[in-house]
């Protein structure tokens, strides 16, 4: 759901771009990350409330279930942090901008693994969800720095 979003948005701001119009691209991120943001927010939202029974569907083992409801909680969490990551790639493939998204991705990764390595000995399983959900922040955060261009070169 959140990278059929970031598909609109996509859409939205090339063509916002191409038109070369700060007013309809403008308009596209708004409408398209108020969208994102409230899909998000249902989806963490449903897992919050509904996980354990959402688990419950697929197996009966107790173990399964158990190992399950310890990790839900990162799962509540994934939609409201990746959302942005999602967002931005749609805005930066929309109006062209891969070098930034490359450059973006590459920095994104070298904090993930950073991060993993540091991390998952000590927390082991968490470690790597903190892991996991810190590459979608580091992503976000990279081309968040290279956004300003995208309006100031339209």
């Amino acid at each position: 759901a959140l990278d059929g979003f970031a598909h609109s948005s996509e859409t939205l701001a090339g063509s916002a771009w191409g038109a070369r119009s700060r007013n309809q691209y403008r308009q596209a991120i708004i409408a398209s990350s108020i969208q994102s943001l409230t899909i998000a927010a249902v989806m963490s939202a449903l897992v919050y409330f509904y996980g354990s029974d959402m688990v419950s569907l697929f197996t009966t083992q107790q173990a399964v279930l158990e190992t399950a409801a310890e990790y839900l909680p990162w799962l509540v969490a994934l939609p409201l942090i990746s959302v942005w990551c999602y967002q931005l790639d749609g805005i930066f493939i929309g109006t062209t901008k891969t070098r930034e998204m490359r450059n973006a991705g590459i920095a994104a990764v070298l904090i993930y693994l950073g991060i993993h390595h540091l991390i998952e000995p000590v927390l082991g399983e968490h470690g790597i969800w903190i892991a996991f959900l810190s590459y979608y922040v580091a992503r976000a955060l990279t081309l968040a720095v290279y956004y300003p261009r995208i309006r100031k070169d339209m």
